[in-house]
């Protein structure tokens, strides 16, 4: 018996959505799957379903003290609530990466994301279009897209995070400097938790403030390009203009280790590739950054070991 392949109203394949909602989707299907979303409501909806059933079991997946569940649900639920925003303003923004749209609270920015993201996280709060009082906002974006600032200063309010979980990896993502790149390896292991590596990618799969909380400076474990919110092709766009070296290979884009300089997370040293001295770097340590990196972070000293020299661009 040939098995059946049920279709969404529209006659999209439903278990492309599924796939794609769970993040298990290749490259080529998850943008097929995101370009129909931007003109069906009906499987934007359905997307958005899924999404919150992995939501919960990413969650399960990350908790690790299963012998009080019934308070850890009610310490996540008071969290929620502490932390739910009011009214959100918004605008639609058109940049170099296509539309954006950008919205905030009365703490600070809550969303920056493109079209399909923003409907559905928009759907969840209360919400007003807003042109005037995000005016600033909308044009410092415009800007950063188009490369004329290395970093947004703004107040944050993550509130459309899902997790605490979530608020862990995207908090650690913000951290990472301007021109560099770690692997999602290396996010889990700087959590504490070197196992969770797919619970860390769903986390940033489902970045409310793309851009913002750099997600797409997380690379795979060998430098590869893995999915992004805005498509693979907005992520190179995003690295390149960082000043971060890409490789086009049979398999994919990758990032070209050897034209970069490792990085020490915390104590703020950069080596050549090479060095001996980072037999001793640890996975949670290790940062990937570009000259250009080096050049906006001159806290970033070099390693007295390789002497790599001052870094200009």
């Amino acid at each position: 018996m040939t098995p059946r392949h049920p279709r969404c109203s529209c006659g999209f394949p439903e278990d492309a959505v599924l796939v794609a909602a769970i993040a298990e989707a290749n490259a080529v299907q998850q943008q097929r799957v995101m370009a129909h979303l931007r003109h069906c409501q009906v499987c934007a909806h359905l997307f958005a379903q899924y999404q919150q059933v992995q939501n919960v079991l990413t969650c399960l997946q990350a908790t690790r003290e299963f012998d009080q569940p019934l308070q850890r649900a009610m310490e996540n639920l008071q969290r929620r609530r502490s932390s739910t925003p009011g009214r959100l303003s918004y605008q639609r923004v058109t940049s170099a990466l296509g539309e954006l749209y950008i919205a905030s609270s009365s703490r600070g920015v809550s969303l920056v994301a493109w079209p399909p993201q923003a409907s559905r996280l928009l759907s969840t709060r209360a919400h007003h279009e807003d042109r005037t009082s995000l005016h600033t906002l909308a044009v410092e974006l415009t800007e950063y897209v188009a490369g004329h600032h290395t970093q947004l200063d703004w107040p944050i309010d993550d509130a459309l995070m899902t997790s605490p979980f979530q608020r862990q990896v995207l908090h650690l993502t913000a951290s990472i400097p301007y021109g560099a790149v770690m692997s999602y390896q290396s996010l889990a292991a700087a959590l504490g938790r070197p196992q969770a590596v797919r619970a860390v990618a769903q986390a940033l799969r489902r970045n409310p403030l793309a851009i913002v909380i750099p997600c797409h400076r997380v690379v795979g474990r060998t430098g590869h390009l893995t999915g992004y919110a805005g498509g693979l092709d907005t992520k190179r766009a995003l690295l390149a203009q960082e000043g971060i070296p890409l490789v086009t290979r049979r398999h994919g884009v990758f990032i070209d280790h050897t034209r970069m300089f490792v990085g020490w997370r915390s104590s703020h040293y950069y080596c050549r590739p090479e060095c001996p001295s980072l037999g001793e770097l640890t996975t949670g340590e290790t940062l990937l950054l570009s000259s250009r990196a080096l050049a906006a972070q001159p806290d970033f000293l070099p390693c007295d070991v390789c002497h790599p020299g001052i870094v200009t661009v």
